[in-house]
């Protein structure tokens, strides 16, 4: 199954992101983010890549100002 994680430098960020992500109604939960990735805090945010336009709002909305990418897994 593919989905997306969204990627922060900032563990705060990461988790503030899931919270919005969650009060939207959409599933979204923290992931250890891959190693071979070797970018971000460790945690990212998995969900489904339908939420990706939300996900980028969400970011822009709340000055998630760590955030690193999203990344197809």
């Amino acid at each position: 199954m593919i989905f997306c994680i969204a990627v922060f430098r900032s563990r705060t960020n990461t988790m503030e992101f899931i919270d919005q992500m969650t009060r939207a109604g959409i599933i979204c939960r923290p992931v250890n983010t891959p190693t071979a990735m070797k970018v971000g805090c460790g945690v990212s945010a998995r969900f489904s890549c339908v939420y990706k336009g939300v996900a980028e709002k969400i970011i822009k909305n709340y000055s998630l100002g760590t955030f690193v990418g999203f990344y197809r897994v």
